[in-house]
């Protein structure tokens, strides 16, 4: 039976830039590429650019570089149907902005309060467990969501990252419950999926973007209240 959940903070219980992971792609370069694309097309080309992200993403001076940033986008471009030599193009104008140099509108995920307020009544102990900069503590006290958690912990505070089995376990003993008894949802398959999964939790990946076949996974938040995990099915 699951007592508590715990949630990754960007992209997952959090907007960090002002619009859900699905549309960021979309977000940075639309105002460069002025065509009109089918929503399907931008899916396809957000699901792509962000699977290259996913595989980099550990890699923080890569991932900063222009040499990154170019394949990025030539790979959202490319889905978008757009030819080589109009990317080009298109690269140079996107290269003067990216996801990192944003500005950041880090918001409560839409429904997000609705969802932890209602887990919150259902009885279950909440946490967050975020690859973050130091600051998280601040962000959820500013968004006024601080108080519905009961274990908060932050990579920067302890030295080490998600999928590290030592950052899930230390949330673990904050709590005092068997892992099996804790559920983590997140945005990343590795950092989080796996991450929890060797941690002896249970685990959900939010996957909007269909990168990985697997069954344990959500599509929104929204989909979380209902899910069986939740409603009496054994979760082992």
């Amino acid at each position: 039976m699951i007592r508590a959940i715990f949630f990754d903070a960007g992209h997952t219980l959090l907007d960090v830039y002002g619009v859900p992971k699905n549309q960021l792609f979309r977000v940075m370069v639309e105002k460069v590429v002025q065509e009109a694309f089918p929503e399907r097309k931008w899916k396809e080309a957000t699901r792509e650019s962000e699977r290259f992200y996913e595989k980099w993403r550990h890699d923080k001076s890569y991932v900063h570089s222009d040499e990154y940033r170019k394949v990025y986008y030539s790979i959202g471009l490319s889905s978008l149907g757009i030819s080589p030599k109009e990317s080009e193009r298109y690269i140079v104008n996107l290269l003067h902005t990216n996801r990192f140099k944003l500005s950041r509108q880090i918001q409560v995920t839409d429904g997000g309060l609705e969802i932890i307020q209602e887990l919150k009544e259902r009885g279950y102990r909440l946490g967050v467990i975020s690859n973050w900069d130091g600051t998280l503590q601040k962000v959820l006290i500013d968004l006024g969501i601080v108080h519905y958690f009961d274990v908060i912990v932050d990579s920067d505070w302890i030295g080490v990252r998600k999928p590290s089995p030592f950052i899930f376990q230390h949330a673990i003993a904050q709590l005092g419950l068997p892992p099996r008894q804790i559920l983590h949802i997140g945005d990343s398959y590795h950092a989080d999926f796996l991450g929890a999964q060797r941690s002896g939790m249970r685990a959900l990946l939010l996957d909007s973007l269909e990168m990985v076949e697997i069954t344990e996974r959500i599509h929104s938040l929204s989909e979380l209240l209902d899910h069986p995990w939740l409603n009496g099915e054994p979760s082992s």
